[in-house]
């Protein structure tokens, strides 16, 4: 389906992970990136991001033009079983899937786009006023600078 879409899939396990490389030797369209590798510095090259419940959803998002897919196999257990910060519905972006052929159908049929008027209530909700070009490094240095 990578293929006919004329797309790659980067994939790049948690840390934790261990995936043995040669598995995906073969693939032409995935790409496995080793699990210590930072990824930052590839998200502006890439199109959608495809995750579960990590932090870099907030970051991918301030990126114009970002897609985001919320791949959320395991929802049911995650949300009974650990503490969050804040209530996981009211505070992600993103089309949402609950198991693989459903990632697989979005994937195929391009079906990703998030809502802008969502994208930005989260980025407003989780950046303020630094998601905009606020300049907050330089106004913190004239701070301590004039201290």
């Amino acid at each position: 389906m990578l293929k006919s879409v004329n797309s790659l899939l980067l994939l790049k396990p948690h840390a934790n992970v261990l995936i043995n490389p040669a598995e995906f030797a073969e693939l032409k369209n995935i790409k496995l990136v080793d699990g210590k590798v930072d990824i930052y510095p590839v998200l502006p090259y890439t199109d959608v991001l495809i995750t579960d419940y990590s932090s870099v959803l907030y970051d991918y998002i301030l990126m114009p033009g970002k897609d985001v897919i919320l791949y959320l196999y395991d929802y049911a257990d995650y949300v009974k079983n650990r503490d969050l910060y804040y209530p996981f519905d009211e505070n992600v972006v993103g089309r949402r899937v609950y198991d693989f052929e459903e990632l697989y159908r979005c994937l195929e049929n391009d079906e990703y786009a998030i809502n802008s008027e969502e994208r930005n209530r989260i980025i407003e909700k989780f950046w303020g006023d630094t998601a905009n070009g606020s300049n907050s490094c330089v106004r913190i240095a004239q701070k301590v600078h004039s201290l």
